[in-house]
């Protein structure tokens, strides 16, 4: 299933199965799930138990109901599914759907729907992931994000192993 390699891409990124404490923080970070941003997840309670191992069909839960269905991932070819999905992850699903439909020149409302998979149905894959993965390059070089900024250069590596995962890359 697309969803497995998209998934395990994205983790190997977001630190795997790891508890981040985050300085300055009473926050945890789990799979790349923010306790902070996601407090009623139902896993913080395994993960504070130490029982990671149960956790995990609760992460994997979690990434597909929260972005590959939302953005209809299943029905996009397995390129673009895997690059929108990381994305997603990374930018969150409203913002990566409207990037997805600026570059397929369908109206950015946010939502990907039929009008959206179309469009995207009628690019060649490798053209779609190269172009839409090189705008993600583009977005993360001109953010002046404070504190963030230290994420940057992590983010763009983050695009360019994408790239040489999916075979994109020129």
């Amino acid at each position: 299933m697309d969803f497995e390699l998209a998934l395990n891409f994205t983790l190997k990124w977001e630190g795997g199965y790891r508890v981040h404490r985050n300085p300055g923080e009473r926050f945890i970070t789990f799979a790349g799930i923010y306790e902070g941003a996601n407090p009623g997840w139902e896993g913080w309670k395994l993960v504070k138990e130490g029982k990671i191992e149960e956790a995990k069909p609760l992460v994997r839960e979690f990434y597909y109901h929260r972005y590959w269905l939302p953005l209809k991932c299943d029905y996009m070819k397995k390129k673009q599914a895997v690059a929108v999905f990381d994305t997603a992850v990374n930018l969150g699903t409203r913002r990566t759907a409207k990037a997805v439909q600026r570059l397929v020149g369908v109206y950015p409302d946010g939502i990907i729907g039929p009008v959206t998979l179309r469009a995207m149905k009628s690019w060649k894959e490798k053209d779609f992931v190269r172009e839409f993965l090189k705008r993600r390059i583009i977005y993360y070089s001109r953010l002046d994000c404070g504190r963030f900024n230290i994420f940057k250069k992590g983010w763009i590596n983050r695009v360019f192993d994408l790239m040489k995962t999916l075979e994109v890359a020129r």
